[in-house]
């Protein structure tokens, strides 16, 4: 991806700043119709939907090789498989799931869709007898 990029500021970085002990790692890609404009990739989240302003990437990354990055963006992305960018010591709360690379849904369908409401209202009736 970095081979195709155009502009020189395009590169990888790291955070200027550790977060527990850590640096967080980004590709950024500059737009060559807006050379103050980057596009944004992160190895726990995939390229974001918000483009980063030049000044803003540059007071908060460091621009360094794609050799340094390498070992770097490798953890990041594989400490964040089912775990919060934040680590495990997280104090957000121990769900959370901030720049996690995957998320489990739990999905109802079928013959439940059409007794969804008696269900929940069912449920709600007796939820203290439940202990929901």
């Amino acid at each position: 991806m970095l081979d195709q990029a155009q502009g020189k500021d395009s590169s990888f970085y790291w955070s200027r700043r550790e977060r527990r002990g850590q640096r967080l790692h980004l590709l950024a890609i500059q737009k060559s119709n807006a050379p103050h404009l980057f596009k944004i990739v992160r190895p726990n989240t995939g390229q974001s939907s918000f483009e980063e302003d030049k000044s803003d990437l540059m007071q908060r990354y460091v621009p360094i090789s794609a050799s340094s990055a390498s070992s770097g963006w490798n953890e990041q992305y594989d400490r964040t498989l089912d775990r919060c960018i934040h680590g495990p010591n997280c104090q957000s709360s121990p769900d959370c799931k901030a720049g996690c690379r995957t998320t489990d849904i739990h999905l109802l369908s079928g013959a439940l869709i059409p007794i969804w409401s008696v269900l929940e209202s069912t449920l709600q009736r007796r939820a203290e007898s439940l202990r929901l």
